[in-house]
This record gives structure tokens, C-alpha cells and sequence, in this order.
């Protein structure tokens, strides 16, 4: 087993522990609790495969009132899940200081459940002004046992999971261009946060909070993206099409990021991928 793989066996193992697993009663109550808030005739919640889940948990909720039916998209924060947010936080701000101490970028710690998913709501809100496809924040509910975040459901696929093909690629990137025309920062691109829908539009979901330099945070954006798309196409394609939208000398700037671009815990980094890059850029 590579140590690649091994690294990443690893990670699954220790995103387990954290993770809440939850039990029947957990379901039936926030059944229960949706059904009152919503004043709904009957709800069901199914938790939603993608993502890792061991922060917060997404789950599939179906609505029926009267003879009317919808399906939303709710996320649940728990106290365990806003510690293991602070732990991924402070993980990745040392990485970032050990690995480019002048990057000027900083993530920011969470004093509450309710404080994850408000400023999510808010930059999703930011997002869509800016006509950029994400789905839209509808309330944030707080409760003793666990804060959620309900939004518009977005029948898709994330792109972290299959075959990407080099048009989604190309849309990633124009979302990515985009955020930086409109001065905005997502601060966590990876491929399972962008949902192709059947009609192959692309949809931006999650963001973190961060503070320092907006420049830093936007190039770091930019090289996120060239690093989780070339886990799934030849570096030197991936730089092709981002030619297409940035120029050589921002291509440039995203150099000295590559290495600091997989620092998520849940997104381990592949040395060898990174290392082809940078090659790749080195040539371009």
C-alpha cells in the first residue's frame, strides 16, 4: 500500500471516531422537530451519502403538507461536530503558518454551532447576488442539541465522486474566475463542493470563514482548484483550461500555494500530483 493510500486509510479511521453516528431516536426527534418548525403533515430525513461527514451531517428531507410535497437539503452542527470545526480549523492554520508563513491567509475559529452555519448562509447568500449557481440558505435553526442549516435541495452529483469530464472542469474554473471578479472567497474548493446538476450546470456549496489578506485567500481559491481538479485530469490539461480564464502571471502567483492547497484534513494532499504541477506550471 502506497503512503498515499495508507495516509488516507488512516484519515478514515480517525474521521469514524469523530464522526456522531446516530441513533433511530436522533432521527425520530429531528423528524419531529422539522414537522413542528415547518408545520408540515409528515416529514422524513434520510442522511445524504456524499460528503465526510464528521463535522456536519447532510441529510435528504422530504416535506409533505397537505397535498403539497418538497424536498429540502438540511445540515445538523453538533457540539462534537463544532469540535472537531475548531480542530480542522487549527490544523489547517498551522499548516498554513509552517508551510507559507507570508501567505497572509487565516481561518477562523467558531464560537458556536450557530456561528458555522449563519456565515455559511451569508456567503451563499453573497454567492447568489453574484449570479453564481448555489443553492439558496432558507433559515438557520438553533437548538440545545444541535444547530441546523436548511437550504434549497440541488438534485446532482458532487464531482468529487466518478469520472470528471474536461467541461467540468472548465466550468469549475469559470466558477472560480467568477468569485475572484466579484472579489469573493469560498476558502474550501474541492470537488465534492461543486454538484453538476442533469443539465450540467454547476453548483457551489459550502465556504469557510477566514481572515488576512483577501488576495491570499483568492489565490488560494485558484489553487485549490488546479489541485483538486488534477486528481482527476493530467496537470497539463487542467493548466490548458485555466489559461482560458487567468492570466500566466496569476498562474504564476499560484505556484508557491500548491503544496498548501491540500491541507484539509478530510482532502488528503497527493506529493506525487502536486510535484506534477508544479511541474506542469514550471513549463507552461
Amino acid at each position: 500500500m502506497s503512503d498515499f493510500h495508507l495516509g488516507k486509510y488512516g484519515l478514515r479511521l480517525l474521521q469514524n471516531v469523530l464522526t456522531d453516528n446516530h441513533s433511530p431516536t436522533f432521527y425520530r426527534g429531528l423528524e419531529k422537530y422539522l414537522r413542528k418548525e415547518l408545520q408540515a403533515d409528515e416529514v422524513t430525513v434520510k442522511k445524504c451519502k456524499r460528503g465526510s461527514h464528521w463535522i456536519s451531517v447532510p441529510f435528504k428531507v422530504n416535506v409533505r403538507t397537505c397535498n403539497e410535497s418538497q424536498t429540502l437539503f438540511v445540515k445538523v452542527l453538533t457540539e462534537k461536530g463544532l469540535r472537531n470545526f475548531n480542530y480542522a480549523i487549527e490544523s489547517r492554520n498551522l499548516r498554513i503558518l509552517i508551510l507559507a508563513n507570508l501567505c497572509g491567509l487565516r481561518y477562523k475559529k467558531a464560537g458556536s454551532k450557530q456561528d458555522v452555519l449563519t456565515y455559511e448562509a451569508a456567503t451563499l447568500m453573497r454567492f447568489k447576488a453574484a449570479r453564481i449557481c448555489a443553492p439558496t440558505p432558507l433559515k438557520v435553526f438553533d437548538t440545545e442539541f444541535y444547530s441546523l442549516l436548511m437550504l434549497e435541495y440541488i438534485k446532482g452529483t458532487p464531482l468529487g465522486g466518478g469520472i470528471l469530464r474536461q467541461g467540468d472542469a472548465e466550468r469549475v474554473l469559470h466558477v472560480v474566475k467568477h468569485l475572484w471578479d466579484s472579489r469573493l472567497v469560498h476558502g474550501d474548493i474541492k470537488l465534492d463542493n461543486f454538484i453538476r446538476t442533469k443539465d450540467g450546470s454547476i453548483y457551489l456549496s459550502d465556504c469557510l470563514n477566514w481572515t488576512g489578506s483577501r488576495q491570499a485567500a483568492m489565490y488560494y481559491d485558484l489553487a485549490s482548484a488546479l489541485l483538486c481538479l488534477s486528481r482527476k485530469l493530467e496537470p497539463y490539461t487542467v493548466l490548458k483550461i485555466a489559461h482560458q480564464f487567468f492570466t500566466a502571471l496569476e498562474i504564476r502567483e499560484v505556484l508557491p500555494l500548491i503544496d498548501l492547497a491540500g491541507v484539509q484534513l478530510d482532502a488528503l494532499t497527493d506529493e506525487d500530483r502536486a510535484r506534477q504541477i508544479k511541474t506542469a506550471m514550471q513549463s507552461f
